[in-house]
C-alpha cells in the first residue's frame, strides 16, 4: 500500500502492477507502453500530458482521474467507461439532463 507515487516526466516500458492500492498516482508527463494493472486500486490518478500506447486499466478500480484527455491510448472495461461517462460529458461541455 502506498499513498503517493510520483512517476511524472518517467518512461514506463514492460512494466506490471500487481495487488497493489495507491492513494495517489501521479503518470503527469508519462510516456508508457505495454503498462497494465492486475487487481489495484487508485484513489486518485493524475494524466497531464500523458502519452499512453498499449496501457490497460481493465483491472484497475480508480476513484478519481485529472485530465480525462491523458487516457488516450488506454484500455478501459465497459464498467469503467459507464463509470467514468458523467466525467467524459463534463470534460466535453455535454449537458446530460433526464
Amino acid at each position: 500500500k502506498f499513498d503517493w507515487i510520483n512517476l511524472r516526466s518517467s518512461t514506463l516500458e514492460d512494466v506490471l502492477f500487481e495487488d497493489c492500492t495507491i492513494e495517489e498516482l501521479d503518470l503527469s508527463n508519462v510516456t508508457a507502453a505495454r503498462v497494465a494493472f492486475r487487481r489495484c486500486r487508485v484513489g486518485s490518478l493524475h494524466l497531464a500530458h500523458a502519452r499512453l500506447q498499449d496501457v490497460d486499466l481493465r483491472a484497475l478500480e480508480i476513484g478519481a482521474i485529472g485530465n480525462l484527455e491523458g487516457l488516450a491510448g488506454a484500455t478501459l472495461d465497459t464498467q469503467q467507461v459507464t463509470l467514468l461517462a458523467p466525467a467524459f460529458a463534463s470534460h466535453l461541455g455535454i449537458r446530460v439532463e433526464g
